[in-house]
């Protein structure tokens, strides 16, 4: 039984790949005269062979000239997914709550590429950016370092800017969380764990509660899902799959379900609207990313530093809004710790050096 284990654990950590994303390049538009340093534009796709066609048959309309340029979604998105999950209700037979996941796990989740992920690449009323949409001249923050499976598109939700990878954080590994959450013991092989996907099982030995939750999404980003398979420890990723969980637990009990029980059947009781848990604690740029290795994050860096300074903006490493993290951190409040950068907690000590040094010594200061 403890060799299975340690294989499984040993292969969980090379099957799972994680899809990144550049949330630096064309963040903004850049100052007039202004330019990048160009890369190599390599990028390594997670999606299939039948998706490409797909993607690109969708880029019509889609281009914009850098992501503060892009429509917001919101009203796109939250259509999108009450259809869902009135399709979800209808495709159960009775007021069972299992059943209702098992729906919308089927028509939203999904390994690797959640489905929700699929319809945001390829519905026309959702405009993204991303490797499919432009040629970009300057490569991606990640050109030239070995991080794997870049890069997805990004779209804005209620202005905040998100990958749509997070999309299916929010639904896939949110419901882990929610699973976890609802455990009585930390059994490995406890009941709830059957919805959790094969290479996530071994994570979660031994966690229950909203603090297991949370340290299952640590060890995924510590193994697996981020440092050994991408090189990236996404605390962006945590804080999606957090929200998703607060999703999963609202669906059917608490104060304001989005499914009640009515003759029989579930029955959506009020809208779901994607402003109620997207966060720019989703968004990389804002809540930094932990790479594997000094080339990755001095690759990162001298992006950053390179966007900022042509889009003339002061600050010049991560978080580049370093505002947003107040308010994050009144937000998650005692979990701010767990779903946040050690940079974005910390953003209160940037921005206060700002407002009492030099400008000129802030750039120098925080270029080193």
């Amino acid at each position: 039984m403890k060799t299975a284990l340690l294989v499984t654990i040993l292969l969980s950590c090379f099957a799972a790949r994680a899809g990144e994303a550049d949330y630096i390049t064309n963040r903004y538009p850049l100052a007039k005269g202004k330019t990048l340093s160009a890369r190599e534009n390599k990028m390594s796709y997670l999606y299939s062979t039948e998706d490409i066609p797909k993607l690109k048959e969708n880029l019509l309309g889609t281009i914009a000239a850098d992501m503060q340029s892009l429509p917001d979604s919101l009203n796109a998105m939250n259509t999108q997914m009450n259809r869902e999950l009135d399709l979800a209700s209808a495709n159960t037979s009775s007021c069972n709550a299992e059943a209702l996941h098992d729906a919308i796990l089927k028509r939203l989740g999904g390994f690797l590429i959640a489905e929700i992920e699929r319809w945001s690449y390829t519905n026309r009323d959702l405009k993204t950016y991303g490797p499919f949409n432009v040629i970009n001249e300057y490569g991606t923050v990640y050109s030239d370092t070995g991080v794997s499976g870049c890069c997805a598109d990004i779209m804005k939700i209620n202005n905040s800017l998100v990958s749509l990878d997070k999309l299916g954080h929010f639904i896939s590994h949110g419901y882990e969380y929610f699973e976890i959450s609802q455990r009585k013991t930390g059994d490995i092989f406890e009941s709830l764990h059957t919805k959790i996907g094969k290479t996530s099982i071994p994570f979660a030995a031994g966690l229950k509660g909203e603090s297991g939750a949370l340290e299952f999404g640590h060890r995924q980003e510590a193994g697996g899902w981020g440092i050994l398979s991408s090189g990236v420890y996404s605390y962006a990723d945590l804080a999606a799959n957090y929200d998703g969980m607060k999703f999963w637990k609202q669906l059917t009990t608490g104060e304001n379900p989005y499914f009640a029980c009515r003759n029989g059947e579930w029955r959506r009781t009020r809208e779901f609207n994607w402003s109620e848990y997207v966060s720019d604690a989703w968004d990389e740029g804002i809540n930094c990313n932990r790479y594997s290795s000094g080339t990755v994050r001095e690759s990162v860096a001298t992006r950053i530093k390179e966007v900022q300074s042509a889009a003339g903006k002061t600050v010049l490493t991560c978080p580049v809004e370093p505002e947003k993290c107040i308010s994050l951190r009144a937000r998650y409040g005692d979990v701010a710790e767990k779903v946040m950068s050690p940079e974005c907690n910390s953003a209160r000590r940037l921005i206060n050096e700002q407002m009492t040094t030099p400008t000129s010594a802030v750039k120098k200061r925080i270029a080193q």
